[in-house]
């Protein structure tokens, strides 16, 4: 016989030995193999408890804020600094006598609110915060767009002159520098 047969053998003989035990067992030999299986089964069962979590009650939900729990903690302290940096300013618009309710309210309380933020309109955050761009003035005053007039310059040429115009001075001649160097 060679070593493959020999251990085929040999596993044949055990298997059929084991089961002779189990056939024949005496009381004491039953009475452990069931205490054994119940210890098992109470290990498994705990094992499984130990996985799953302790679930919350969903009470939790409706008082918790959606918002604070999906934020990023990054952006959790940028929007903090924001609201410093804003609630100084409208300090300062306030000291100086700016005269606007909304500007009182909002610089008296300790939190800025984003309900306040909301109903500012963008000249209001921009005349607050001090800045004066001619882009927002003329974004806000810009008249109804006229009717598209054929042209006889190429479309390529019409999109950058249409990019041009919604560009800031000083990009504008970065682009065009930058234009003339392709």
């Amino acid at each position: 016989m060679d070593a493959f047969s020999l251990k085929k053998d040999n596993r044949k003989k055990f298997q059929d030995k084991q089961k002779l035990k189990r056939k024949h067992a005496t009381p004491s030999d039953r009475k452990y193999r069931v205490l054994n299986r119940q210890k098992e089964e109470e290990a498994a069962t705990e094992e499984q408890e130990q996985e799953q979590p302790a679930l919350e009650s969903n009470e939790v939900r409706y008082y918790e804020d959606p918002s604070l729990a999906l934020e990023d903690p990054r952006t959790a302290a940028t929007s903090a600094e924001a609201n410093r940096v804003l609630r100084g300013v409208l300090r300062n618009r306030l000291q100086q006598g700016d005269g606007n309710p909304g500007v009182d309210e909002a610089a008296n309380t300790d939190a800025l609110k984003i309900k306040d933020l909301k109903q500012m309109g963008v000249a209001e955050l921009n005349r607050w915060l001090g800045r004066e761009n001619a882009t927002t003035t003329a974004t806000a005053a810009a008249p109804p767009a006229a009717p598209h007039v054929e042209s006889e310059q190429d479309p390529v040429s019409q999109k950058i002159l249409s990019r041009s115009a919604d560009l800031p001075e000083d990009l504008e001649t970065d682009q065009d520098f930058l234009d003339g160097l392709l």
